[in-house]
């Protein structure tokens, strides 16, 4: 039997710190952005759930992860399809969330439709949602409401909620890891993206 753990946080909030601890399980194959990554940023909000499927299902291990901010459109399919999937929510402030992209993404803006002239078109610009706002900041704070608000529609016995500093605690990621399914788990916290 396969178990199958899809991680989620709209980004900036620690995933790919979760995706290695994963990876530092017996029997794990974990990815971060796999679909994006391997497309050469083909992936378009909600567009790509075949893609996500492959992955999942042409890995060998007992345990399959994939920590991405656009899986969120495939939760429910994902519950319909797979009998053992399990999902984990990063979520980091909304406010340093928000700052840390705005540091991250200067010159481009992916969460409002532009015309290339004030930000530079991006492949990333398909990959995320898009919101009115007064300005990328605010579109970026619609996001994450946006994104935070859909998670908590997840059927939450399917679901474990882990903010980015609990990334720092070994017994909430034992926790978080046993939730999962994982049956020795350990841990070990490297921050994997060091740009805040």
């Amino acid at each position: 039997m396969k178990y199958i753990i899809i991680g989620l946080g709209t980004g900036r909030c620690g995933t790919v710190s979760l995706t290695n601890l994963f990876k530092l399980q017996s029997s794990c194959g974990a990815e971060h952005e796999h679909t994006a990554h391997n497309s050469h940023h083909g992936e378009i909000w909600g567009k790509n759930f075949t893609g996500l499927v492959d992955y999942i299902e042409n890995r060998s291990e007992k345990y399959i992860c994939d920590v991405s901010f656009y899986n969120l459109p495939y939760v429910e399919q994902l519950i319909d399809m797979f009998d053992n999937v399990k999902f984990v929510v990063m979520k980091r402030d909304r406010q340093e969330t928000i700052d840390s992209y705005m540091r991250k993404t200067s010159g481009r803006n992916h969460w409002q439709i532009h015309n290339g002239t004030r930000y530079k078109h991006c492949p990333w610009d398909s990959i995320y949602p898009k919101f009115e706002g007064t300005d990328k900041a605010d579109a970026i704070g619609k996001y994450w409401d946006y994104y935070y608000n859909t998670c908590s529609n997840i059927d939450q016995s399917l679901c474990y909620n882990l903010n980015t500093s609990d990334l720092n605690n070994k017994e909430k990621c034992l926790d978080m890891l046993n939730f999962c399914g994982f049956e020795s788990p350990v841990y070990k916290y490297i921050k994997s993206n060091q740009s805040s």
